[in-house]
């Protein structure tokens, strides 16, 4: 009987619903209004139940270098320890950077090459960043590591270690 009359109403040229305002209809106090950006399922699984963003941790181990002459390349196992897809952008020491762009699945981990350059003469830059994001939301984070390094037998120094020193950031 209802939609009969909603079509009466249209060929009259009648509004279907009267009394209730646009407005009304967009912010009903009930769960049929329309739903803020906040309260969308793909970012509420990014938000903790405290409401806080949920960073997403990135860990390596095993690092390898191989020397070649007076260059030298490092991989490592990247894991990714958070509940999202990341995707491992670059990282950046010792004044260079290493793209990366590895696709990781929550609790994977892949061997990545983290550095190759010059060999490493010295042990005085401690200092290394790695840049990733969310996958499914292009969130970018720039995470901070102190270097512990190897002394070989011919004096130079290979990467033995990454140690994250803060929370990773939003970039």
């Amino acid at each position: 009987m209802g939609f009969w009359r909603s079509i009466g109403k249209i060929i009259a040229g009648k509004p279907m619903d009267e009394g209730v305002s646009v407005s009304d209809k967009l912010y009903a106090s009930g769960s049929e209004g329309v739903k803020s950006d906040e309260e969308s399922p793909s970012k509420v699984t990014f938000i903790d139940s405290n409401g806080n963003k949920i960073v997403p941790e990135v860990s390596f181990k095993h690092f390898k270098s191989h020397i070649d002459g007076s260059q030298v390349k490092t991989w490592a196992w990247a894991v990714n320890d958070s509940p999202f897809e990341l995707e491992l952008v670059k990282t950046e020491l010792l004044g260079h950077h290493q793209d990366i762009h590895r696709r990781l699945r929550p609790q994977e981990s892949h061997e990545v090459m983290v550095y190759a350059g010059p060999t490493i003469t010295n042990d005085h830059d401690h200092h290394a960043h790695l840049y990733y994001k969310i996958y499914e939301n292009s969130d970018n984070f720039l995470a901070e590591y102190a270097v512990e390094f190897n002394r070989e037998s011919n004096g130079t120094f290979t990467l033995e270690q990454f140690h994250r020193t803060y929370q990773p950031r939003d970039v």
